[in-house]
């Protein structure tokens, strides 16, 4: 029950609000807790796929404008 009114309150915060309650809430994390969201971090991936959003016409629009070896350098950028 605690854990879902925190949740509601944090998402009631502006932005800059969220990022002020996540500083406090680190610096009260003890070492045990730090690993455990260093863990919960490290197994998530932060990437996303902006062209695999999109429709297959919009992206064949986008690529038409590039060279043939632009797509095949900026796959190698990540």
């Amino acid at each position: 029950m605690a854990t879902a009114v925190l949740i509601a309150a944090f998402r009631r915060l502006t932005k800059p609000s969220r990022q002020e309650a996540l500083n406090a809430l680190v610096e009260e994390l003890d070492p045990y807790e730090w690993r455990t969201l260093q863990q919960t971090t490290a197994s998530r991936s932060f990437q996303y796929d902006v062209i695999g959003q999109l429709p297959v016409e919009i992206v064949a629009q986008i690529f038409a404008h590039l060279d043939t070896s632009t797509p095949y350098r900026l796959h190698c950028v990540r």
